[in-house]
């Protein structure tokens, strides 16, 4: 997992200093976090879909690199901690969108979002490496205060299906969230 975080940070890093030369600007943002799990069990009789929601927050580094005037790529780095009676959650989340804006100040996102279970207990039970695929809509209020949501679909099974056949857990994000561009 250590190997994961540090290709990670060279990727974030890496990519300021390919796009030098372009408009290339970084900062902070936090917010709302909420992880839906979303268990299906089927067999050849029934089918059984149940969903349930935890709340937390977020906080993290972006980089956001222009392509073009209306294009940008944005990657970022979150930690994100949920709650569930009285227990946390920790994350490392991973998202990696691009920027279409619509005008000067919003913009559609969408691309692929990578996360990674911290938790010991959780790599026991489940796999604690997860690829989704995300959208979300961007808000500039300025040019260093940004507003944005994101909603990210998980793409891969987080159960071990040699431990339990026909089950599948997938693990979907939204956030609310608010940003500072340094």
């Amino acid at each position: 997992m250590k190997k994961i975080l540090m290709l990670s940070l060279v990727l974030f890093l890496g990519l300021n200093k390919l796009n030098a030369q372009k408009s290339t600007s970084y900062g902070i943002t936090a917010g709302y976090h909420n992880l839906t799990s979303k268990v299906s069990a089927s067999n050849l009789e029934n089918n059984l879909t149940v969903s349930n929601g935890l709340d937390g927050y977020y906080v993290g580094f972006f980089l956001e690199s222009k392509i073009s005037e209306k294009l940008s790529f944005q990657p970022e780095v979150q930690f994100s901690q949920i709650f569930n009676e009285g227990e946390s959650l920790n994350s490392i989340i991973i998202p990696m969108y691009l920027k279409y804006y619509v005008d000067t100040k919003l913009s559609l996102q969408g691309g692929a979002l990578l996360d990674i279970v911290l938790d010991k207990d959780q790599d026991e039970e489940g796999k604690v490496f997860g690829v989704g695929l995300g959208l979300g809509l961007g808000y500039d209020v300025s040019d260093k205060i940004l507003l944005s949501t994101k909603y990210s679909f998980g793409l891969n099974n987080r159960i071990s299906t040699d431990r339990v056949e026909n089950l599948t857990v997938r693990f979907n994000f939204f956030q609310i969230g608010l940003g500072y561009r340094f």
